[in-house]
């Protein structure tokens, strides 16, 4: 064999390695955690007197076992993938974003907001694209905030996104309480344009259940994240800043910038949730 043919053999084995590493690592933990969830599950409903198997095929009737209960499973994993990618890219740029929540409720308060004051016969073609958007932008500019005090200051993104999930929350109450609470009610006007058709508009079975079409904007987000994180110079710089900031700054990387980035981005993709809330539900 001609070394040419050895090198080419030794490249296609280091690959095969490679991808198989990263097909462990993608798979093993969520394995993991689950097996181990199961477990602590099994000695709870033990501790209580009850069987694990009685539970567990309680569990699975009502949210698998039935359209409705598949309808309300995507309905709120909607939420937990759109807010798990956000922590997410924060993580990858070396950030703990726990502010989810804050994101999540500023992107839905925007979007109901201009729900709200948009004229009713505006299409829906026109005017969930722009309901998204202000969403995004409502959730980026909560989640922007952690990322440029660690970028200028230094500080701790942990205990700014706490602080900040009760300060939204807060201000967002005010806000509704008092100034678009309709008096004498638990309700707000009417959003009149840009509402998200659910589910059971396209398949009656899921008849009841709050699924919206907002899980086809959140697959879709799931993609653009992926590609930009491992496609893109931008993603590579975000990802070079969390495995190690001083060796990124070093090759030429921003490191203030990507830290930014990637606060802005991930609270755009929790505010974009904002859509599942308010025109969605």
């Amino acid at each position: 064999m001609s070394e040419g043919e050895m090198n080419t053999g030794t490249s296609a084995d280091a690959r095969t390695v490679a991808r198989r590493e990263r097909l462990e690592e993608a798979i093993l933990p969520p394995v993991v955690a689950l097996l181990v969830s199961l477990v602590v599950g099994d000695l709870l409903i033990l501790a209580f007197g009850q069987s694990p198997s009685y539970v567990y095929r309680l569990l699975l009737e009502g949210s698998w076992g039935n359209p409705y209960g598949i309808g309300q499973v995507l309905y709120k994993a909607t939420t937990f993938t759109c807010t798990g990618l956000a922590f997410a890219v924060a993580a990858r740029a070396g950030l703990f974003n726990i502010g989810a929540e804050g994101q999540l409720a500023a992107g839905g308060f925007a979007a109901g907001v201009i729900g709200m004051l948009l004229p009713a016969g505006l299409p829906v073609i026109v005017a969930i694209p722009l309901l998204i958007a202000v969403a995004m932008t409502g959730g980026g500019v909560v989640g922007a905030v952690p990322g440029l005090l660690r970028a200028r200051f230094g500080a701790n993104e942990v205990i700014v996104t706490i602080m900040l999930n009760f300060v939204v929350l807060a201000f967002l109450n005010w806000a509704t309480a008092t100034h678009l609470a309709v008096p004498e009610t638990l309700h707000t006007p009417e959003i009149t344009a840009g509402q998200l058709p659910r589910l059971s508009s396209a398949f009656p079975s899921f008849h009841g259940s709050a699924a919206n079409f907002s899980v086809l904007v959140v697959v879709a987000a799931s993609v653009v994240v992926g590609w930009w994180l491992f496609r893109t110079r931008s993603g590579y710089e975000l990802r070079a800043t969390g495995l190690q900031p001083e060796a990124a700054e070093y090759g030429g990387v921003n490191v203030g910038r990507s830290w930014t980035r990637a606060s802005l981005g991930a609270g755009a993709l929790a505010g974009r949730l904002g859509v599942n809330f308010a025109p969605g539900y």
